[in-house]
């Protein structure tokens, strides 16, 4: 762990893995991939992550999160190799 300066108030960070960098990132993009999405707050722990994944019902209505959740998870699997 490294000590980082964060909005003007000490705090603590780690260093993430290729596999975490790559999480990250696909996450920052979901909603320049898909509109309806609003990726909000996420943390990225040691081996998962939890997040806020807020849904347009009214854009998609036959959105189904987990078959969403399960092609997120095969992408970032292949990010992570990358």
């Amino acid at each position: 762990m490294k000590k980082v300066d964060r909005d003007g108030r000490p705090g603590y960070t780690v260093e993430l893995t290729p596999a975490g960098e790559a999480m990250a990132a696909l996450w920052r993009g979901i909603h320049d991939r898909w509109p309806f999405l609003t990726a909000s707050n996420f943390i990225i722990m040691p081996d998962h992550l939890h997040l806020l994944l807020i849904v347009d019902y009214h854009q998609v209505r036959e959105f189904d999160i987990l078959d969403w959740f399960q092609h997120f998870r095969r992408e970032g699997k292949t990010w992570s190799r990358l």
